[in-house]
């Protein structure tokens, strides 16, 4: 069974999320280690599949290479997991959807229990000048 919320779909099937973290390791182990064959096209569109370009994964991706790199591909998938679970997590945001789910989840729960007013139903929204 899948819930869509916002775009993103959440399985709740084991067999499912199994499937779905196969793709994830075979994605970043694809993007992450040399072509097989080295060309003048693979030179020049190599590096826009890594988070280097932003600020935000730039760390988690470099932590989780070098430990990669330290390791070994087939070592490095047991050994260096931790880096690469942080990596997924800053680049899907796996773990901050599914807190945003719950939380307006238990509000709608509160709402419809009468613990909560029509009025403060939803959270109210940040200001406009806010960060």
């Amino acid at each position: 069974m899948k819930e869509k919320i916002s775009c993103v779909y959440f399985h709740t099937d084991l067999q499912e999320m199994i499937s779905l973290q196969q793709v994830l390791d075979v994605y970043y182990m694809a993007a992450h280690i040399a072509p097989a064959f080295r060309t003048p096209m693979t030179d020049l569109v190599g590096g826009l599949i890594t988070h280097q370009s932003g600020a935000r994964c730039a760390d988690f991706e470099m932590r989780a290479m070098e430990c990669l790199e330290a390791y070994g591909v087939q070592r490095g998938r047991v050994r260096c997991v931790d880096y690469l679970d942080d990596l997924r997590e800053c680049a899907f945001q796996h773990k901050q959807i599914a807190r945003a789910k719950e939380m307006r989840f238990e509000r709608h729960r509160q709402w419809v229990m009468g613990e909560r007013s029509s009025a403060d139903h939803y959270a109210p929204g940040a200001q406009s000048d806010s960060y």
